[in-house]
């Protein structure tokens, strides 16, 4: 997307500046600072349609993006970082992270059910570990604005979920980042995505999710690199530990929650004013995510195809039990915004910088690991 026609707008900025502005409009009622964001992206996005003011909309969006996260500071409403913290105490006290409760959860008991890779990632934080997840927050946000494409911007810095999660005591956000590295590699070297995807599953299992699709797509280097992965991140653990307590702790996760939420019971119980079995919704978790990745095997040899793949397996698998997390989607979050613009009318054009550092990055890039096929469909 050029910027040498000033008087010939910018459409696609202007309906990025547009969903920015009516997702501020909508984080308003709690975070009032953001009805002046909703009112400055509103005339940024009237100005874009007769002006060129991509960069300067860009610059913009990534500095509300960052600023509404550092005002949503405090709003905790996950436990995930306080129990990382006390697994890592234990860790540090020469203690078994796992097959058992911690008296410091909400409420009390909850287990450590995540990857050793979650331990490493967050050790240098201790108990202010949503720091470091504020810190990924604002490196996706600008991440994406030095890509230059500005719907996906504007969707992971105002989506009001995205917003909560950046500080809320969820692991979620730096799940994404961890996928987002995975995928995108992947596409250049087929061996180092599947490695960061096993690292990935490393840090929160549910990553595995990927795993079919990367296998068909990746072939035997994506093997190898899965393996490689899962080994390195989850060996050294299973080795001290023990794989028991692991499962122990996947199990007492499952039966902690006595009430669903934000899940297919959660909505069932919604219609039909009736209970549901907590049992049977959690059976049906992992059939249900093997269908989905059986159904879309046909698909997965395309990267789009292998991405969506795991993303449907991600979300069956998460959300058809008895209880879920909006939190959860925040792992999925920078994969879709990633290739969002992608998807529209701009034909993935993107918004150049002075001396285009991204472009020739691109171009380094491509001399050394080429891409093969179109970001969707190759």
């Amino acid at each position: 997307m050029e910027h040498t026609a000033s008087r010939h707008g910018e459409p696609a900025v202007a309906v990025a500046l547009a969903v920015a502005a009516a997702l501020s409009f909508g984080l308003a009622r709690e975070r009032p600072a953001a009805l002046l964001l909703g009112l400055l992206f509103s005339i940024l996005a009237a100005a874009s349609l007769r002006w060129s003011i991509g960069l300067a909309s860009l610059l913009a969006l990534a500095a509300g993006g960052v600023a509404l996260r550092v005002n949503a500071i405090g709003l905790s409403s996950s436990d995930v970082l306080t129990v990382t913290a006390a697994a890592i105490q234990r860790v540090m006290s020469g203690g078994n992270p796992y097959s058992q409760g911690y008296a410091i959860s909400e409420p009390p008991g909850a287990p450590f059910p995540y990857g050793p890779m979650a331990l490493v990632w967050y050790l240098p934080f201790g108990e202010g570990a949503w720091r470091l997840e504020l810190l990924v927050s604002t490196a996706i946000i600008l991440l994406l604005a030095a890509r230059g494409r500005p719907l996906g911007l504007a969707l992971y810095a105002y989506l009001p979920f995205l917003v909560l999660t950046s500080t809320d005591g969820s692991n979620d956000t730096s799940a994404g980042l961890l996928l987002l590295a995975a995928l995108v590699v992947g596409r250049r070297a087929r061996a180092a995505g599947g490695f960061l995807l096993g690292l990935a599953a490393s840090f929160k299992p549910l990553a595995a999710a990927w795993f079919p699709a990367f296998l068909i797509w990746g072939g035997l280097p994506g093997l190898i690199g899965m393996v490689s992965g899962v080994v390195l991140g989850w060996g050294p653990a299973l080795v001290l530990w023990g794989i028991t307590p692991v499962l122990d702790s996947v199990a007492r996760s499952q039966a902690l929650h006595r009430r669903s939420y934000f899940s297919m019971a959660w909505a069932l119980e919604s219609i039909t004013h009736r209970g549901v079995d907590r049992d049977l919704f959690n059976l049906l978790r992992l059939p249900a995510g093997a269908l989905a990745a059986l159904a879309t095997t046909p698909f997965a040899r395309s990267h789009g195809g292998m991405v969506a793949s795991g993303a449907l397996v991600y979300l069956v698998t998460l959300y058809i039990g008895f209880w879920g997390t909006y939190a959860y989607l925040a792992a999925l979050a920078p994969i879709c915004c990633w290739y969002v613009d992608d998807l529209t009318w701009s034909g993935g054009q993107r918004l150049r910088w002075p001396t285009d550092p991204v472009g020739r990055l691109a171009a380094r890039l491509d001399a050394r690991w080429p891409i093969r096929g179109d970001p969707l469909a190759g």
